[in-house]
């Protein structure tokens, strides 16, 4: 059966697009890019040729109108995250401590690279907010981030030992039987990057897909999402100061777990408050090691 666009292409590849569908830009994303992809399939070269043109027609509408959707979207955004922090201060009382952090890519993000929406027809996924409708990064992604970081500073510059690491880092981010003291809450984009877009373009251009020996490397171009450079980020990290059932705790003040108050003084932060600043610059996603996903913190309060 031959899957028609849902979509009628004078709309769908329009620059600008009507309010109530740009509400929908993302939502119908993965059933217009099936569409498109059905037009790889075809045999004829003609139909191939076609494909590439409609791919790259749907990533210009994709990163134009999203831009567009974002900055209708962002007061919403700016609410919402202001009502998560409030509550979470008064879930947590005395017993807890909130901190907010602001940070900006320094290249391109790329995260969740094995996600429906952008595999399809780009091949490489991104992490899009099922109800906001922007890319986001989820908590578990921070955490992980994070907590990678944390044993990398216990081992390499506490010279702990690598059992004595891993039980500092169940101590505060948990394992299979406790849930730990640190958490973090996913984080939304606050402001546009370079250029005022949300989203960029870019391409990874695999040589050997098939090949056996250099006689038959035939370059293959595959065009995909990014998060725009220069996004700006805003998540939270709350700590429970002690746990309830099982003695673990925080331990608050210069060089400890955390810092009573962070400053821009590295000799008197915590060690948690300087993973969560190494682990953010090293990356979080994909690519890391290519410059992709790393973030400069701007503000940590």
């Amino acid at each position: 059966m031959k899957i028609e666009f849902y979509i009628p292409e004078n709309i769908i590849f329009k620059e600008e697009i009507d309010e109530q569908t740009l509400i929908n830009v993302f939502s119908f994303g993965i059933i217009q890019g099936s569409a498109v992809l059905n037009s790889k399939h075809e045999e004829t070269k003609s139909r191939k040729a076609s494909f590439e043109e409609k791919e790259k027609e749907f990533l210009e509408f994709l990163i134009k109108n999203s831009a567009n959707y974002f900055k209708r979207k962002k007061t919403e955004i700016h609410q919402y995250l202001g009502g998560l922090k409030q509550s979470l201060i008064e879930h947590l009382g005395e017993k807890g401590i909130v901190r907010e952090i602001q940070m900006k890519l320094t290249y391109r993000g790329s995260f969740g690279v094995s996600s429906t929406f952008g595999q399809i027809p780009f091949e490489v996924g991104l992490y899009i907010h099922p109800y906001f409708n922007v890319p986001y990064i989820p908590a578990s992604s921070i955490k992980g981030a994070i907590r990678n970081a944390y044993y990398y500073y216990l081992v390499n510059h506490e010279n702990e030992n690598r059992d004595k690491a891993d039980d500092e880092c169940n101590r505060l981010f948990g394992d299979s039987n406790f849930a730990g003291l640190v958490g973090f809450t996913d984080a939304f984009p606050i402001q546009e990057g370079e250029n005022g877009y949300i989203l960029y373009p870019d391409i990874i251009n695999p040589h050997y897909k098939d090949a056996k020996n250099e006689m038959e490397v035939e370059p293959k171009p595959i065009i995909f999402l990014t998060v725009a450079p220069d996004t700006t980020f805003k998540f939270y990290m709350y700590i429970i100061k002690e746990g309830e059932k099982e003695k673990r705790k925080i331990e608050i003040g210069a060089k400890k777990d955390l810092a009573a108050k962070p400053i821009p003084d590295m000799e008197k932060l915590g060690k948690l408050d300087l993973a969560l600043l190494y682990g953010l610059s090293m990356g979080i996603g994909a690519k890391t090691a290519l410059g992709y996903s790393q973030f400069v913190v701007i503000t940590y309060e």
